[in-house]
């Protein structure tokens, strides 16, 4: 009789990593925006509001994605130039 193997526990997902595989989701819904802000353009400006209504709304739901990224993972952080880099050139050690 052969022994029974264990399966390997289950991979288990770090809340951080969800947040920022969920963050990716803001480049679709930008791009849905930007078809409703066209759409207007190609209908002969039938329903300009409804379409600019949608655009915005999606625009919304992009940039509200865009913020479940980890910041940390990003570059905005490592540039250059920012305000405390900058603060410390000036002199100003209490910034």
């Amino acid at each position: 009789m052969s022994a029974r193997v264990a399966p390997p526990p289950a991979r288990r997902i770090e809340v951080r990593q969800l947040f920022q595989w969920l963050s990716y989701l803001q480049y679709p819904a930008l791009l849905v925006a930007l078809g409703h802000a066209a759409l207007p353009l190609f209908r002969g400006l039938d329903g300009l509001l409804d379409a600019f209504n949608n655009a915005l709304l999606y625009a919304g739901v992009g940039i509200g994605l865009s913020s479940l990224q980890d910041p940390t993972r990003t570059r905005t952080g490592s540039r250059a130039g920012s305000g405390r880099t900058r603060a410390r050139a000036a002199g100003c050690s209490g910034c």
